[in-house]
């Protein structure tokens, strides 16, 4: 690709798998910081979800986190049992529950974050020199745009065609 051409679609193509795979080894990375048998993956998400945007039914969480009511049902029911979330009337529906991390839920995914930015960190400082440090702080930009940027398509089926996408309902 010469500089001031558009990239072709091939170019686009392995830059993308380029990217994800990636960014699926640094996610995994991540996971490994983790404690092993703490909390399901599906667990940490819903509550790391409730900690960054307040209550919510388990409808929202399901829709925000894209799985089926019915597959919230076991991580939230964990994190109850667990003391991590409790269930409240919704004040403005009394018919809703909304689902509320508790303090020591909140003290645990505070904690779950500061160890992997902890060994983040220290894998910033040992393997990558300031230009690159620099580098990657732009790429997180370009990252946070890519991740909320709408759904144009879905994804691909088993015949390689996509579908459109709902857009994830929100509480006012």
């Amino acid at each position: 690709m010469s500089s001031g051409e558009p990239p072709s679609g091939e170019e686009l193509d392995h830059a993308a798998v380029e990217l994800r795979n990636s960014l699926m080894r640094i996610a995994r990375r991540l996971r490994a910081q983790r404690p092993p048998g703490e909390l399901t993956l599906g667990a940490m998400a819903v509550l790391g979800r409730l900690e960054r945007d307040g209550p919510a039914t388990a409808s929202e969480l399901a829709a925000a986190e894209r799985v089926t009511p019915q597959s919230m049902a076991r991580p939230v029911a964990r994190l109850v049992d667990m003391e991590l979330v409790e269930r409240r009337p919704d004040p403005a529906d009394g018919r809703q529950t909304l689902l509320h991390p508790t303090e020591q839920g909140l003290e645990f995914v505070r904690a779950d974050r500061e160890r992997r930015d902890v060994w983040l960190a220290r894998a910033m400082a040992t393997h990558l020199n300031d230009v690159e440090r620099d580098l990657l702080r732009l790429t997180t930009r370009l990252l946070d745009r890519l991740a909320t940027a709408p759904d144009e398509t879905g994804p691909a089926s088993s015949d390689g065609t996509t579908a459109a996408v709902a857009p994830t309902p929100t509480r006012p």
